[in-house]
């Protein structure tokens, strides 16, 4: 259910954002670049059949990654949240995009609604 909420408030944007919120601060000292991190994330939703997560992990180095979770209750890890997360099992984006899951991906983050990603990112550090 978590990820299902994530997901839907996620989307909604178009994919802009501004180069002063944390999060993306945050993106580019983890990943380098902004543009890093979305080819990150979209690789990882094609290794798997299930959900693409970018979490920030809380537990041990504070630094955010993108997880594959392979079903819904399996391959979560354990001391991070969810920052945005993304279906991918083929009923989220075939009626649509056909076989092509990057397709799909690359669609998703074109129309994240970064000041949500924003405002979450805030909850969890505190």
């Amino acid at each position: 259910m978590v990820l299902h909420e994530v997901y839907w408030d996620t989307m909604g944007g178009d994919g802009k954002y501004d180069d002063g919120l944390d999060v993306i601060k945050k993106i580019k000292e983890d990943f380098g670049s902004v543009e890093a991190w979305k080819a990150d994330f979209i690789a990882a939703g094609k290794s798997g059949r299930g959900w693409v997560v970018f979490s920030l992990d809380m537990l041990t180095d504070g630094k955010t990654r993108n997880f594959m979770y392979d079903v819904h209750n399996q391959g979560g890890m354990v001391g991070s949240m969810p920052l945005i997360s993304a279906d991918v099992f083929e009923h989220a984006y075939y009626h649509k995009f056909g076989p092509d899951r990057a397709g799909y991906l690359q669609a998703l983050v074109d129309n994240i609604d970064w000041a949500k990603v924003e405002k979450r990112y805030g909850m969890i550090k505190g």
